[in-house]
């Protein structure tokens, strides 16, 4: 959805999130401003934000409320493919993805960790047994031929794809698609601490 393009009730504009990414050009992206991907393990932790419930808001759908954009009733009512699985009892007042920070920030102050638009990760897909790396707890996969994974559900993913353990990599690293983006991150080091700064 490109800025100026009216979608329903709403004009897409250039405060809402960066889609149609690939993994490479989600990358090269990074690279040319001085930042990165987050790993699986900080995307996840970014997400939860302290918290160890389904979702960062809690355990039921309805906590869901007010701080995340995902298929819902007003996708349903204005002509939402078949194909998506709509939640009836939410209404996120968005038919595609919305302006980035309009619900509400989770305990770390981050908007949109999930719903709006899948999110991609450094990693390549691995089993959790598979050892993680220091440092940024990338997971260790030595299948060069593994898939890129994204993290958070999008604008026409339901609440399951929502919960903060949810990870989704059927895809190629060159897949793209209106609800896949990507979130910056940026290490941050000094004499006490190395510490991961995610995009808001």
């Amino acid at each position: 959805y490109l800025p100026a393009r009216v979608q329903g009730a709403h004009t897409i504009s250039v405060v809402h999130p960066v889609e149609h990414m690939t993994w490479s050009r989600a990358m090269e992206a990074m690279k040319r401003l001085d930042l990165t991907l987050p790993t699986e393990a900080q995307w996840e932790y970014a997400n939860r934000a302290g918290s160890n419930t389904v979702y960062w808001t809690g355990n039921t759908v309805a906590s869901l409320r007010g701080a995340i954009n995902i298929s819902d009733r007003v996708s349903h009512e204005n002509g939402g493919p078949a194909s998506w699985k709509f939640e009836p009892e939410l209404d996120d007042g968005h038919i595609v993805h919305a302006p980035i920070g309009s619900f509400f920030p989770n305990s770390f102050g981050l908007h949109d960790t999930s719903g709006n638009v899948w999110e991609w990760c450094l990693d390549q897909f691995g089993a959790y047994t598979l050892p993680a790396a220091p440092g940024d707890g990338r997971r260790v996969v030595t299948d060069p031929k593994a898939p890129r994974l994204f993290r958070g559900g999008g604008f026409r993913a339901s609440s399951v794809h929502a919960r903060a353990a949810d990870r989704y990599s059927i895809y190629a690293n060159d897949y793209s698609a209106y609800d896949v983006g990507l979130r910056p991150a940026r290490a941050l080091e000094n004499k006490a601490c190395l510490a991961y700064v995610f995009g808001k």
